[in-house]
């Protein structure tokens, strides 16, 4: 019966203890939240991005989401065109110049 017990213990031990190692190996190469100083130019450049989206595609705004792509911050726009497809774009955070433009696959 002891050995039952000691036995149960230890696969436990073991199974949590690889849980938390998988949960924490999922966390490291998590990026942070971008720090916004100043509002009002966060913003100003944001729309400056959609606004030179909306120039090369026409259509419809689907998403503007902030993300960290190939170490800069970027917004990343989604505009369904009104031929029907959709574009995703990449404008710089800082600078709200276009980094990437391409037919979105998926």
């Amino acid at each position: 019966m002891k050995k039952s017990i000691v036995l149960l213990i230890a696969v436990v031990s073991f199974v949590l203890g690889g849980l938390a190692l998988h949960y924490k190996s999922g966390y490291e190469g998590r990026e942070q939240r971008l720090q916004v100083l100043d509002a009002e130019a966060h913003n100003k450049n944001m729309n400056a991005c959609v606004a030179k989206a909306f120039e090369k595609h026409p259509g419809a705004l689907m998403e503007v989401e902030l993300e960290k792509e190939d170490g800069r911050w970027v917004f990343d726009i989604d505009i369904q065109a009104k031929d029907g497809k959709t574009w995703d774009i990449e404008c710089d955070v800082n600078t709200a110049e276009i980094v990437e433009d391409s037919i979105d696959r998926d």
